[in-house]
């Protein structure tokens, strides 16, 4: 008929399949085709587990994998805002500051009543921790030269310009200046 095993050479291959189960805990095949277990340090009985897919299996303990904290699917509004709406004569105006936080300017809105302004800026001041107001510029400044009469110069900075401190303690001050009457909007956040 056949070959068939003996009741010895069955309690054989049983044994011998159970002692390579025990011998070799499952793992990970690894690129380099050896077998790499991925177990918990501090409780080494707890195994990652891979599907019948492939795929290594991830959870939090619970029923299904869990997200701790908030999801939000629109960008917050900044914690601390600010804005300059002004109408200024020609001048140098404090826009924001004095502060030891970041300012970051978003948005900048020039729009003159008559003539060309020539000379529009942003300007910074660094001022030391024990200022009390913006009392010098003495910083970088940004030009936004020849913006035509009547005609709003519109700047919108996805990504902010930043006024930092220039060392730990220090204080910084944002400064608009126009050199006719205009209508100035900056506005952006702290941070």
């Amino acid at each position: 008929m056949g070959n068939r095993f003996s009741g010895r050479q069955i309690t054989t291959i049983v044994v011998a399949v159970a002692v390579a189960v025990v011998a070799f805990p499952a793992g990970v095949l690894a690129a380099g085709g050896s077998l790499v277990t991925i177990t918990d340090p501090v409780h080494p009985a707890r195994k990652a587990s891979v599907s019948i897919d492939g795929a290594l299996m991830v959870g939090d303990g619970g029923k299904s994998l869990t997200v701790d904290g908030t999801v939000h699917t629109q960008p917050l509004a900044p914690a601390m805002p600010w804005s300059y709406p002004n109408n200024n004569a020609s001048g140098y105006y404090v826009a924001a500051g004095p502060t030891k936080l970041t300012i970051n300017v978003t948005s900048l809105t020039v729009s003159p009543y008559s003539g060309t302004i020539t000379d529009s800026r942003l300007m910074t001041s660094q001022l030391p921790s024990t200022a009390t107001d913006c009392s010098s510029i003495n910083g970088p400044d940004l030009y936004l030269d020849d913006v035509p009469p009547t005609v709003p110069l519109v700047v919108a900075f996805p990504t902010p310009l930043q006024i930092k401190p220039t060392a730990p303690g220090n204080q910084v001050c944002l400064w608009v200046y126009v050199d006719h009457q205009s209508d100035v909007d900056v506005s952006g956040f702290y941070s």
